[in-house]
């Protein structure tokens, strides 16, 4: 086999023949709305078949092959024999961002160095909107969650200057190509610019063990010195993960305190405080005035940070947040709201409080349907 080292030809005609696949697979989605409901998996396929349908007449046909579960990128082309071609597929119900995989790239296909696309499909019970981008070019961030994971945003990838790598001041390929001390020096000095004057870098590993790597946050600091804003945000997306909040149960505040130091790097002295304080308020429902725990309160003032917290929630954080087993899967974004209305319903008939003729279903129902 004739070993070609020059492959921007094969960019050019892959770029080429990902416009085409944007623009079938939204197509298709018009004429068959079964395509608005498939699982990740499933699109990855419909992905990689119209990758291969529309590289016809070009060194790309019969190329494409789908990777192994788990493995980075989704898609892979073995185009030249040392100079593969790799696609990720990301999907999102509410914007053009999501996670990544981990900076790390333990599952990475060898022979890829940075030719690398994201093929992006933002659904809606509607329509699908697809996007492709080169993958260095629309990760604008480095996010603590399992391990350090890349956040893909495909509204930077025509302004390569707010790539991650850019602010970093290295390129995507020399990061991928360093040992892991030396890839987290630069995840360190990239962090610490955001630093404000009350808060410190806690939480970044030295080890080239990855198995020490656990879900830690970068930095630390007290849930009063924030803005209103992430206040709110933070409440509404606990309510989401921790439908138990209404509840009665003695430890339903029990798992919330890692979770926000984890995932926002933020301690709380009391975490009852944050929906609980204030005590009672009052809500008009089909013109009765009802008087609820604070609580019920938040959950009627954030419906929509709600619904936007559950549509880009991980099935793995759903999952263990919600206490389900490994094979539960929600196919779509009404499955994950309706199992969290149950449960929300389920606790409130039991939340001391609630008045018996307050109609709970009928109030969730009319804030989230």
């Amino acid at each position: 086999m004739i070993i070609i080292k020059d492959s921007e030809p094969y960019n050019v005609e892959i770029q080429q023949i990902l416009t085409l696949t944007v623009n079938e697979v939204i197509n298709k989605s018009k004429n068959e709305k079964e395509l608005l409901k498939l699982s990740g998996t499933a699109f990855e396929k419909v992905v990689c078949d119209t990758l291969n349908s529309m590289s016809a007449g070009t060194s790309f046909l019969g190329k494409f092959e789908q990777s192994t579960a788990h493995a980075f990128p989704d898609i892979f082309a073995k185009i030249l024999e040392n100079n593969w071609f790799g696609i990720e597929v990301k999907t999102s119900q509410s914007d053009w961002k999501c996670f990544g995989n981990s900076i790390f790239e333990t599952t990475r296909i060898g022979n890829l160095d940075d030719r690398i696309y994201v093929f992006f499909g933002k659904f809606s019970k509607s329509d699908l909107e697809c996007k492709w981008a080169r993958y260095d070019e629309c990760i604008d961030n480095i996010n603590i969650t399992h391990s350090p994971r890349y956040q893909i945003n495909m509204d930077v990838k025509d302004n390569p200057i707010n790539s991650v790598f850019s602010k970093m001041g290295i390129s995507y390929i020399d990061f991928a190509k360093s040992n892991v001390s030396n890839r987290m020096e630069h995840v360190r000095k990239y962090k610490r610019k955001g630093l404000g004057q009350n808060a410190a870098l806690w939480w970044l590993p030295d080890s080239d063990d990855l198995n020490n790597i656990d879900e830690q946050k970068l930095i630390i600091k007290l849930f009063a010195s924030l803005e209103k804003t992430k206040k709110a945000e933070i409440r509404s997306t606990a309510i989401m993960f921790f439908p138990e909040v209404f509840s009665n149960r003695n430890d339903k505040y029990t798992k919330i305190p890692t979770w926000l130091a984890s995932q926002y790097g933020v301690v709380m002295g009391n975490i009852r405080d944050l929906f609980s304080a204030g005590g009672q308020g009052k809500i008009d429902f089909n013109g009765k005035l009802y008087k609820l725990p604070r609580v019920c309160i938040h959950l009627d003032n954030c419906v929509n940070q709600i619904k936007q917290a559950l549509a880009i929630a991980d099935q793995e954080d759903l999952r263990d947040n919600w206490n389900l087993s490994d094979d539960m899967i929600f196919l779509d974004f009404d499955e994950k709201l309706d199992y969290w209305i149950k449960s929300v319903e389920h606790n409130l008939y039991e939340l001391k409080g609630v008045p018996n003729n307050f109609p709970i279903k009928a109030w969730l129902s009319y804030l989230f349907k």
